[in-house]
């Protein structure tokens, strides 16, 4: 018989968490998209949460001065 690793008093809204938290971020935008189109809207309120926070604690990115050559507006 398998033992589950998950603890029994923990709550599966937490393991799914720590599970996305340890996803890539391009997983997560796919797995985001496919919630939307598959109308699973707990599961992509969750992982709406993650890259949300994945995204706050990035650090700023510098303006490509190259892009601001091709669009000027």
């Amino acid at each position: 018989m398998a033992h589950s690793l998950v603890s029994p008093l923990t709550h599966p809204h937490l393991n799914r968490r720590r599970w996305l938290e340890g996803s890539s971020t391009w997983f997560l935008v796919a797995l985001s998209q496919a919630c939307l189109r598959l109308y699973l809207p707990h599961l992509e309120r969750l992982v709406e949460e993650v890259l949300h926070q994945r995204f706050r604690e990035e650090p700023a990115v510098a303006p490509d001065p190259e892009l601001e050559r091709l669009l000027p507006y």
